[in-house]
């Protein structure tokens, strides 16, 4: 599976979730937007990232790249996660099926990578 096939599978994971829990879902026209889709319950809008893991660390914890990597004339430009872009980091573990929504995302800005453990209750490190 290529890196476009994992992001629509994520994301078609984690809509299904949002929906699951309530939530109107818009997804973003084009591909240079901020955040990967829009998620509305209770009349609060919610900026969602989405990322794919299946990048086993341990027997029960996966690692989960956060940075973003964007190629420009002189290179690449990496991002470390920026809490200010996203209200809910949404990660799809593709070896559980699982879908982790950090609904508090400030924990992690500046972070490169954290590390998930789905079995338990989707705790990270």
């Amino acid at each position: 599976m290529n890196t476009i096939e994992k992001g629509r599978l994520a994301e078609a994971k984690v809509v299904a979730q949002l929906v699951e829990l309530g939530y109107e879902v818009y997804l973003p026209f084009g591909g240079n937007t901020s955040c990967d889709l829009i998620a509305l319950r209770t009349g609060v809008l919610k900026r969602v990232e989405i990322k794919f893991t299946s990048d086993r660390t341990g027997p029960d914890s996966f690692e989960v790249s956060l940075r973003q990597i964007r190629p420009n004339r002189s290179g690449n430009k990496v991002k470390k996660f920026d809490a200010t872009q996203a209200d809910i980091l949404a990660i799809f573990v593709v070896d559980t099926n699982d879908v982790i929504l950090f609904e508090d995302t400030t924990s992690l800005h500046g972070r490169s990578s954290i590390t998930v453990h789905p079995w338990k209750n989707g705790r990270a490190d």
